[in-house]
């Protein structure tokens, strides 16, 4: 996947410090046209979140929290891995 490939480049480079590849997830539910951050902790406060597309950039969701990741482990030990998702 991604960070494999980032790995692979990683290694094969001779000076790792200039070597930046960012990477960044948000998380978002959207429910009966209520879209809800699911980075923010539970109990906190959730601010009003909209879609918007811009014509250059395409869809995005101001408000929306970013996490910067550098590996598969990191993405399951967010803070999305302490929400409980039931489906019916």
């Amino acid at each position: 996947g991604l960070f494999q490939k980032i790995e692979d480049v990683s290694e094969n480079e001779q000076n790792l410090a200039n070597i930046h590849i960012p990477c960044k997830v948000s998380y978002l539910e959207i429910y009966n046209e209520v879209i809800r951050d699911l980075m923010v902790p539970v109990g906190a406060s959730q601010q009003k979140l909209e879609v918007h597309r811009h014509p250059k950039h395409g869809v995005f969701v101001p408000g929306l929290r970013e996490c910067e990741v550098k590996s598969t482990r990191m993405l399951t030990k967010s803070s999305i891995s302490d929400k409980r998702c039931v489906a019916s």
